[in-house]
């Protein structure tokens, strides 16, 4: 059986020790579960395309199958998702990679190390310009593969008429966007949680995501998938919503030229 296959073999036995036969919780392992394994699928096909080396490859699959490792003790010990109300998962995750010592018997220690700051760094608002080489490479990767599979995940709720209440309890409905939010994602920046004060910004922030991708790959699947378009179809008709679509089209456009 071969590295990868062990893996996810350890993977799924690891993630099922969680299940309790609660519907509720076990619901939200399932997901998780589900949202690693598509990740680890991304990366694969990302390091495919993008022509990563044989062992880069391997790592990328291994970084997008433990990405969110930390996800399955923080819902047993917490029962929430939500970070600010619990840990970074992402820092949580790398500290079980590590002191459970996961990917001893699989890649070397330093390739361990990278996948370990990938999955450490994957959720951080911008990586750190102190990553270099595998480790840089690694949460690049993890980073936009995330961002991939959240769009599926995201788009699923949206069209069920589905939203996270744990986070948008407080956004208004109001069709109307904040003056912090406008100035930041016309700056190329994510806005801050804390500039949020409609339900029309957080959809917005999803739109600043494609900034953040690393690779074309990334940005050719938002338009094969039409995830573009589908999230301009999910913003009122506000003149502040119609320039920002038109400035990401145009960033879209070059970048794929």
């Amino acid at each position: 059986m071969d590295i990868i296959n062990r893996l996810k073999a350890f993977f799924h036995s690891y993630v099922d020790s969680y299940l309790t036969g609660e519907k509720s919780f076990d619901r939200n392992i399932t997901i998780k579960k589900q949202h690693s394994l598509m990740v680890h699928r991304e990366c694969r096909e990302l390091a495919a395309i993008e022509g990563f080396s044989e062992n880069n490859a391997l790592l990328a699959e291994i970084t997008g199958l433990f990405h969110d490792i930390g996800r399955f003790e923080q819902l047993k010990q917490y029962n929430t998702l939500v970070d600010f109300k619990s840990v970074n998962h992402g820092e949580f995750g790398a500290k079980i990679l590590e002191e459970e010592n996961i990917l001893r018997d699989f890649i070397s220690d330093d390739d361990a190390k990278a996948v370990i700051s990938a999955v450490r760094h994957h959720n951080c608002r911008e990586i750190p310009e102190k990553l270099t080489g595998t480790a840089r490479l690694m949460t690049q990767t993890v980073r936009d593969c995330d961002k991939l599979d959240i769009y599926r995940v995201v788009m699923e709720f949206y069209r069920e008429g589905n939203y996270d209440t744990t986070i948008l309890l407080n956004l208004s409905e109001e069709e109307k966007v904040s003056s912090g939010v406008y100035e930041a994602i016309r700056n190329r920046c994510n806005p801050h949680m804390k500039d949020m004060q409609t339900i029309t910004d957080f959809k917005l922030s999803k739109l600043c995501w494609f900034y953040d991708l690393n690779f074309n790959h990334s940005l050719r699947e938002i338009r094969e998938r039409g995830i573009d378009k589908r999230l301009f179809g999910l913003l009122p008709e506000l003149p502040e919503v119609e320039r920002i679509c038109k400035d990401v089209n145009e960033y879209i456009d070059s970048r794929l030229v």
